[in-house]
């Protein structure tokens, strides 16, 4: 399990960087600090999925979980969204392994 959080971890944190540079390299061309959102960059990988997902969540569970919950989480910045998650699972792939403890509870004893 530790392996496989490992794993997610650290594709998470690549494809943040992917994310960084494109829109590094968006922000020089357009010569304006752009940083797409995580709807934008889904809308723009495939839209149909992105208009399945909402009409699948408003038929079948609630209007209510698809705006404002999951439109708030859209509206966030992929590049944060996926280096956040990237870093949460390289903690946790660390958890009770037999590395170094997260926090080091015995300093200055």
């Amino acid at each position: 399990m530790r392996l496989l959080a490992h794993i997610v971890g650290w594709t998470l944190l690549i494809v943040a960087v992917v994310i960084a540079i494109h829109d590094g390299l968006t922000s020089l061309d357009q010569n304006q600090f752009v940083v797409r959102p995580l709807g934008q960059l889904w809308f723009e990988i495939d839209a149909s999925s992105l208009n399945t997902l909402q009409a699948g969540i408003e038929r079948n569970l609630t209007p209510v979980l698809w705006d404002p919950v999951i439109i708030t989480v859209l509206q966030l910045p992929a590049v944060a969204l996926f280096g956040v998650l990237g870093i949460v699972f390289l903690l946790l792939s660390r958890a009770g392994g037999r590395g170094r403890p997260l926090l080091n509870r015995n300093r200055g004893a």
